[in-house]
């Protein structure tokens, strides 16, 4: 029987999930989680065959909860979702190498596949994602991008210092200062003016 866990900012899309994947297979062990940290904490009770997940659920890289949960399981397949009009994203996916990428808003014959597959021991890009990908081959040069430093660009938009960044996310004002270094590299701007101004052409700054 496959272990299959399930992570999303939002119960409505896990039960989404779990009705898709119940129509696929109605043996499928399936777990679902808001928390990522719950999901960690499960993988030492029962060892997942697959993941499918948010690239940045909230309170946690993606990329960091397979690399922890890899440890308990070692041959863990993965399936990114991912948001369609943010391109640094898919760039940011890619890197992971999963064993599937697919877009939220992909329909729900694509993200069947997409775990059909994936189970079968393929690898799987819905049409919308290799579309995408050709689309950033050929006319994109954003950088990726981890959770923290999205959160970083976000807070600094909304005009806080950085000893005020530091206190909201429990890190000391050193560590607040690398990472406005390290987004001014990778955005190749030299003040928080013009970085705000490329991370909202980029789509990065929330609403």
């Amino acid at each position: 029987m496959q272990v299959v866990f399930l992570v999303a900012d939002y119960p409505m899309v896990l039960e989404g999930l779990k009705k898709v994947m119940s129509e696929i297979d109605k043996n499928f062990n399936i777990f679902s989680f808001v928390c990522p940290e719950r999901c960690i904490e499960k993988s030492k009770e029962i060892t997942p065959n697959l993941l499918i997940t948010d690239l940045y659920p909230t309170g946690m890289d993606g990329t960091e909860l397979v690399r922890r949960l890899k440890v308990e399981a070692d041959s863990l397949k993965v399936i990114f979702a991912t948001d369609y009009y943010k391109p640094w994203r898919v760039k940011s996916a890619l890197k992971q190498k999963p064993n599937g990428l697919i877009f939220k808003n992909d329909p729900v014959e694509e993200i069947s596949n997409a775990i059909t597959a994936v189970v079968s021991g393929k690898t799987y890009y819905s049409d919308a994602v290799k579309d995408k990908i050709f689309e950033i081959s050929f006319t994109l040069n954003e950088p990726c991008f981890t959770n923290r430093e999205i959160e970083v660009i976000n807070l600094i938009a909304k005009g806080k210092t950085s000893k005020e960044i530091a206190v909201d996310m429990g890190v000391s004002v050193n560590t607040i200062e690398t990472y406005r270094k390290t987004l001014f590299n990778k955005m190749e701007v030299n003040n928080s003016v013009r970085l705000i101004i490329k991370a909202i052409k980029l789509g990065i700054i929330k609403d």
